[in-house]
């Protein structure tokens, strides 16, 4: 599968992403834009965006990544980009009409057709 270059945004502008998605891992990539709201303080892996979204080698204070980051899945790279909790396949997209997970989805059924 090749690389899938993936956009997460708001409507209202809270934030603003660009990724990678490669082989079940998302990288959010430099200059994306943060959340300024957490609201995922409750769940065991917040503990562990909180300490990415807080370390200023990787976010500055303003929210934005400064370097590219890589994330084991899609959805925990969706919340720490939007501050709660969120399916990545779902939240983050190839393009405006459809979902990475529908878009995976689609290339699955195409490959399947071409052999």
């Amino acid at each position: 599968m090749n690389l899938i270059k993936v956009v997460l945004n708001s409507r209202k502008g809270e934030h603003y992403a660009e990724g990678i998605y490669d082989n079940g891992k998302l990288t959010v990539i430099k200059n994306s834009k943060l959340n300024p709201n957490m609201a995922i303080y409750y769940y065991s892996a917040a503990k562990n965006i909180i300490a990415i979204r807080e370390n200023r080698e990787l976010v500055n204070n303003e929210g934005i990544v400064i370097k590219d980051i890589i994330f084991n899945s899609p959805s925990t790279a969706a919340q720490f980009v939007t501050g709660r909790s969120v399916n990545g396949f779902i939240s983050w997209r190839p393009d405006d009409k459809m979902s990475l997970r529908d878009y995976l989805r689609q290339e699955k059924k195409n490959e399947q057709t071409n052999c």
